[in-house]
């Protein structure tokens, strides 16, 4: 048996990847891949999360019976893919002994790097789907400190020495990622598959498709209103779900004047990632210097959430 391991990392992909090959798990069981069910965290979930839970040791996230399941489970195609974007949080040595003892046959893993300052700035926007109510130059100065001195061995954006600890026991493969590439193909030909599967597999839209400029910001106004103690956790969510439902593409039209935009610096970031990654600076040109982040004054989010739920 053959284990390929697509470990993502966020935000580069990776629910195109799953989505697509979730869906045609039966075409793919046709072409001898297989897309396993076990270890998808719920009903229609994609990804593998309860491998990445259990290789990280968060018992809370896997059911009490997956390792045993894990262990008995027998692939039913000779080469097996599993993907989860958590496996990246998994990238200490005994984290991955651990996986490895529990799969057998990994022998390839999967990893798409993304330019840094791009990528941070899809992580911040996610970010702020959650409570976030911090600042994108906030999570700039988050990573570079955590670059610089790493909590426990490991830090998120050092992507070569997490990955030489993936390489002492796997074949690992980086690949480039670009705006608008074929991600899927780019998938099977780092994972060494066949591509005459992929005109099998059904069509894999972007999952993840960006928010408008209007939407995130609205988002972090919202956040900010939870700091400030105005709204509760419900009625955050809550907001947010009238949000995610309501704010089309007319809705912020008529709303982006009043955006303002704040810039941040970037080298310091930048140049803190090519320290510790120099191979990677090789496929990512720097970026601007600054990078602009636009947002609502208190007032004027105020008076748009207060229209939105009318």
């Amino acid at each position: 048996m053959r284990t390929i391991l697509h470990v993502g990392p966020h935000k580069t992909g990776t629910t195109t990847i799953q989505g697509a090959m979730s869906d045609g798990r039966e075409a793919l069981l046709q072409k001898g891949i297989d897309f396993p069910i076990i270890g998808r965290r719920e009903t229609g979930a994609q990804a593998h999360r309860y491998f990445s839970a259990f290789m990280r040791g968060v018992t809370s996230e896997y059911d009490a019976g997956f390792e045993a399941s894990a262990r008995a489970w027998r692939p039913d195609a000779d080469t097996v893919v599993l993907s989860s974007e958590d496996f990246w949080f998994g990238s200490t040595t005994e984290q991955i002994d651990r996986l490895h003892d529990l799969v057998p046959g990994i022998d390839t893993v999967v990893f798409f790097s993304r330019e840094p300052v791009s990528h941070l700035v899809s992580l911040y926007k996610e970010s702020i789907k959650g409570p976030n109510a911090g600042t994108l130059g906030d999570m700039l100065d988050l990573q570079l400190r955590q670059l610089e001195k790493p909590k426990a061995g490991y830090a998120y954006y050092r992507f070569e020495e997490n990955l030489d600890r993936w390489r002492q026991r796997a074949d690992v493969k980086v690949v480039k990622h670009e705006r608008n590439m074929d991600i899927l193909a780019s998938f099977f030909d780092a994972a060494g598959l066949e591509k005459d599967a992929l005109s099998d597999l059904p069509g894999a839209p972007n999952l993840n498709a960006a928010d408008s400029d209007v939407v995130c910001a609205l988002r972090l106004s919202i956040n900010h209103a939870l700091k400030r103690g105005e709204l509760d956790a419900e009625g955050s969510k809550r907001f947010k779900k009238i949000l995610a439902r309501k704010a089309g593409k007319e809705f912020s039209e008529r709303h982006r004047d009043k955006l303002i935009e704040q810039r941040f610096e970037t080298k310091a970031f930048f140049d803190g990632f090519v320290a510790f990654n120099p191979s990677m600076a090789d496929l990512h040109s720097p970026p601007a210097s600054d990078i602009g982040f636009r947002e609502f004054r208190q007032e004027d989010a105020k008076r748009i959430l207060e229209e939105l739920v009318a």
